[in-house]
């Protein structure tokens, strides 16, 4: 099953300012007067190697050594519109991400696919190209099918940039709270939720195709956060939302977002909603629109991204970053913003001490080496954290703690059962109250709705008098909660099946 703080009014410091040049990533084949793609047959080599990957051939120069990845949480939870009423359905990770390969060695994340026994591949190759099947599927004479090679272009002055709110009490709870000696995980998995606004969403027919599309972003962003060491960084899909229609953190129009007005917005949407998206660790708005900034009066589109440092787990868990939905060029902008959230600085910037007491910052790390807090491309270094950023992440890691570390969405060892399965609301109350032979179920839509377990009993007050009493309890994970929905994460509704 799938499985962050009271937000207080909170007061926000200029804009962290950035400086050099700013390196952004799109797609050559989604502008006009772009380069003709490269044309390619890709074939496997070899199915098992002895490490267990796919060796796929993509041309003379790259053969990829594929290994199975997995970036989606067990069960996902979707929030959408359904004949334009808002609906929430869960989806199994395994069907969104069961195909997702990766080669760690060049940066390459890939959805492979057989159809009529021809090997499909669609995602990204490298830093700089993503591949998709031709329109056409034409075939080789040796029956291989036909894909395309973009180039991920790279576009000069755009930023990638920070807010820093002020020490909340929230800060201030955990500094009390914080442990120098407590053992840290090798490995924490940050639960990210993903909003994709109404320009971003509409270029995919299916929940699915998009869900598998985040995927590859989320698990090439992973092929980065390899660098991070004690913990180790894994970022975990939890959840969707596809703003089809109202989009009440908006601040802008069809085709421009002021993001400094946005993300304020937005994380007070979030506050409301993080119910609802089970209390996830970060949330990260993904837009189709050309994010701007107000500079002198004039706005300013250079910038791509936008974050909060250290909101990792806090009431500022959100980010923003624009993507062309379709062609992956949003993979820095979420690496380099959800960094931001672990409470990475950019390179050669001082200690944020103000914001989190103890912060190491990045003194130590020239801007000029190019790494992803950087906005300077020297070559492999920007596909790369500096040692400064892993060191930050540490420490802000380090600092939120266990209720961080914790994995709401790890799911379960045996495959396809739940508990709600297993224990009907009946035998929940008897558990729960037990040596009351009169327990009863209230079954009201209005209760079971709101994924609670009503048991009803007889209680007796010290004057004798009898009367109907009752306890509420969180429903399990897949108690049904109305026909053809139930209960996950304390949310009600419906379940997509594979078909």
């Amino acid at each position: 099953s799938l499985n962050c703080s009271t937000a207080s009014r909170m007061h926000f410091s200029d804009i962290h300012k950035t400086r050099a040049i700013v390196i952004a990533i799109f797609l050559a084949g989604a502008v006009k007067g772009a380069p003709q793609p490269g044309l390619v047959y890709p074939r496997l080599l070899e199915e098992r190697t002895t490490d267990g990957a796919k060796l796929v051939h993509i041309h003379d120069d790259l053969t990829l050594s594929l290994i199975k990845a997995s970036v989606a949480a067990q069960t996902l939870t979707v929030h959408e519109f359904e004949n334009g009423a808002p609906t929430v359905r869960f989806i199994r990770g395994d069907d969104i991400d069961g195909n997702l390969y990766e080669d760690e060695k060049h940066f390459a994340t890939v959805a492979v696919r057989t159809a009529s026994g021809a090997l499909e591949l669609e995602g990204v190759i490298g830093p700089r190209h993503r591949i998709t099947p031709a329109p056409t599927k034409e075939r080789s004479e040796e029956g291989h099918v036909l894909h395309h090679i973009y180039e991920i272009k790279e576009k000069e002055w755009a930023r990638y940039d920070a807010l820093l709110p002020k020490k909340d009490n929230a800060t201030l709870i955990r500094e009390r709270q914080y442990n120098p000696y407590q053992t840290v995980p090798t490995q924490v998995t940050i639960e990210l939720f993903v909003i994709s606004d109404r320009k971003h969403q509409e270029r995919f027919g299916k929940t699915e195709h998009l869900l598998g599309y985040l995927c590859v972003m989320v698990n090439s962003a992973n092929l980065r956060y390899q660098d991070t060491v004690a913990p180790r960084v894994k970022l975990l899909l939890v959840g969707l939302e596809r703003s089809k229609y109202a989009e009440p953190y908006l601040h802008g129009n069809d085709r421009y977002m002021d993001d400094t007005v946005t993300i304020k917005k937005l994380m007070e949407y979030v506050e409301l909603k993080k119910r609802e998206y089970g209390y996830p660790d970060a949330v990260y708005l993904i837009t189709g629109r050309d994010m701007y900034a107000m500079a002198n009066g004039v706005p300013d589109t250079s910038r791509k991204g936008l974050a909060f440092v250290s909101g990792v787990c806090t009431a500022n868990l959100v980010a923003i970053g624009e993507d062309n939905p379709g062609s992956y060029d949003g993979m820095h902008a979420l690496t380099h913003e959800t960094a931001h959230l672990l409470g990475a600085a950019h390179d050669g910037d001082p200690p944020m001490i103000d914001l989190v007491p103890g912060h190491p910052g990045a003194l130590g790390c020239p801007f000029e080496q190019g790494y992803i807090m950087s906005y300077i491309n020297n070559g492999p270094n920007y596909h790369r954290f500096s040692s400064c950023s892993v060191r930050q992440i540490q420490y802000v890691l380090r600092l939120r703690g266990l209720s961080c570390w914790h994995v709401r969405s790890k799911g379960h060892t045996l495959d396809g059962y739940y508990p709600g399965m297993v224990v009907k609301p009946l035998e929940l109350c008897k558990y729960s109250l037990p040596g009351r032979a009169d327990v009863a179920v209230d079954s009201s839509p209005t209760v079971i709705q709101g994924c609670k377990v009503r048991c009803v009993y007889t209680s007796t007050s010290p004057y004798g008098y009898r009367h109907r009493s009752h306890v509420d309890l969180e429903a399990h994970d897949f108690t049904s909660c109305g026909t053809g929905t139930v209960c996950v994460r304390g949310i009600c509704g419906r379940v997509t099946k594979k078909s």
